[in-house]
């Protein structure tokens, strides 16, 4: 079989669309934005460039976006992908500084393991 060139953009920008329509749909039957919370573990410079991405796209798509701040997650990297979970869970509870009336994803971002935090 021979190989196939795919073109990303065009492929992103379709997957954007979709994602888009589905926000707008969303937002349509709740009254309300679709919220993503993204949990940083650690400070590794690539994750912090996947984070401000993934803010990006959600402006982009419609969507709300938030990001705890003042909070890096433990040094030992299974250890703060534990503490991540909880505080993913503690954000889906509504715990977030002030009240989130509603949370519709949690994501957490952590690098890879063996990687020292800088």
């Amino acid at each position: 079989m021979p190989a196939q060139v795919m073109d990303g953009t065009s492929v992103a920008e379709f997957l954007i669309g979709v994602t888009a329509s589905g926000a707008a749909a969303f937002e349509a039957r709740t009254g309300r934005k679709p919220c993503l919370v993204t949990v940083l573990v650690g400070d590794d410079p690539a994750s912090h460039t996947y984070v401000r991405m993934k803010r990006n796209r959600c402006a982009r798509v419609g969507m709300v976006y938030r990001t705890p701040t003042g909070w890096r997650g433990s040094r030992g990297h299974q250890r703060g992908v534990e503490e991540g979970r909880q505080l993913g869970g503690e954000l889906v509870g509504g715990v977030f500084g002030h009240v989130v009336s509603a949370v519709d994803g949690c994501a957490a971002q952590v690098g890879a393991p063996g990687c020292p935090d800088r």
